[in-house]
């Protein structure tokens, strides 16, 4: 269903229209909101837990480590932040295997996860 059904057919529920509208003022677009809807099944749902942990959004499809930092960081999740960096070694390691790497090292995972870290 589109994201106008489903609000028409939550009655313009204020909790979901107000949990929608804080992702889209921590910059997630209509698209990644109706991936965002498709994982969670509520956006009040959502919004309870990227309040809790903002990265838990790469779990959405088309989202990734960038987006979900994106995110983070305007909930006011500090560049170097300790919470950042098990996402960031995940999307850096989940990026060597996307480039067809059948071998690679700690090493090349930490370097990628640096130079994302540093973007």
């Amino acid at each position: 269903k589109t994201l106008i059904e489903y609000l028409c057919q939550r009655n313009g529920d204020l909790n979901e229209i107000s949990a929608r509208n804080k992702l889209i003022q921590h910059g997630l677009n209509e698209k990644l909101l109706g991936h965002v809807l498709d994982y969670f099944d509520t956006f009040s749902n959502a919004w309870a837990e990227v309040q809790q942990n903002p990265y838990v959004l790469m779990k959405v499809d088309g989202i990734g480590f960038k987006r979900a930092d994106k995110v983070a960081m305007s909930m006011g999740v500090e560049a170097f932040h300790p919470r950042r960096l098990v996402p960031l070694i995940m999307d850096a390691s989940e990026k060597a295997c996307a480039d067809g790497s059948t071998i690679t090292t700690k090493a090349d995972i930490l370097k990628t996860a640096l130079k994302m870290f540093m973007q």
